[in-house]
């Protein structure tokens, strides 16, 4: 069974929100975290930005933008990382990285102001079913 938490923000500073989903279940999580996806709305509906494979909420947005996209901080821990850390991705242009462990992704430094868009829960059954039975 899989859920979603969601939280909405302009990323892009365009006046239409963006959807950040943290996918949740035992099909799609490993020990380094579960997936979040960035999705911008356009005219069919809305396209995947990126989908970024291991993170742990708080999911937040610094008031920082690279290239016109505010960036992007997950909490990273587990799957051998021992000691967990706030990862900020940044917008190349493009897309957010895929993974925030890797040199892309740096250590945030400053997370001051940050918008908290998904808080940390206490069971993945708090979230919203992703696949109606």
């Amino acid at each position: 069974e899989m859920r979603y938490f969601k939280g909405t923000t302009d990323l892009n500073g365009d006046g239409s929100p963006e959807v950040i989903a943290h996918v949740v279940g035992l099909g799609v999580c490993g020990t380094g975290g579960c997936p979040t996806v960035v999705l911008s709305p356009d005219k069919n509906g809305y396209r995947v930005v990126t989908k970024i494979s291991i993170t742990h909420p708080p999911i937040q947005v610094s008031s920082k933008r690279t290239n016109g996209w505010r960036n992007l901080l997950v909490y990273v821990s587990g799957g051998g990382i021992y000691k967990g850390y706030v990862a900020e991705l940044q917008f190349d242009g493009t897309t957010y990285p895929e993974n925030p462990t890797v040199s892309l992704a740096k250590h945030a430094t400053d997370i001051m102001g940050a918008e908290t868009l998904i808080s940390d829960f206490d069971s993945f059954t708090d979230g919203k079913r992703l696949i109606a039975p």
